[in-house]
């Protein structure tokens, strides 16, 4: 199976889950006589967490880098500027919509 997704191929020879962070156009191309099965389905995250966090495009921006670079001393203002946010207002929007404070992430 190939799947185009805003001008990248990605192929699957086995069973795929894959996830997007926003809904975006994209093309399935399947081989039928392999029995290939594709659902597509948006998803409301409203419980919070990473997920809820990578679902916004300017937080996912941080949580990405944080998860790609860990052992990193991450400060509020250096994760704000990869967000492309204040401090004070990343630090609100964080914990609005991951449900925890960025230290308390970091922390985790």
């Amino acid at each position: 199976m190939q799947i185009g997704v805003q001008r990248s191929v990605l192929e699957s020879n086995e069973p795929t889950l894959l996830f997007l962070p926003r809904p975006d156009t994209h093309r399935l191309v399947t081989d039928d006589s392999a029995g290939a099965n594709v659902v597509c389905v948006t998803v409301q995250l409203t419980q919070g967490g990473t997920l809820a966090g990578l679902a916004d495009p300017r937080l996912a921006k941080a949580l990405i880098a944080i998860q790609d670079d860990p052992a990193l001393q991450w400060s509020l203002t250096s994760m704000a500027e990869l967000a492309g946010m204040s401090r004070a207002r990343f630090a609100v929007k964080f914990r609005e919509v991951t449900g925890e404070t960025p230290a308390d992430y970091l922390a985790s």
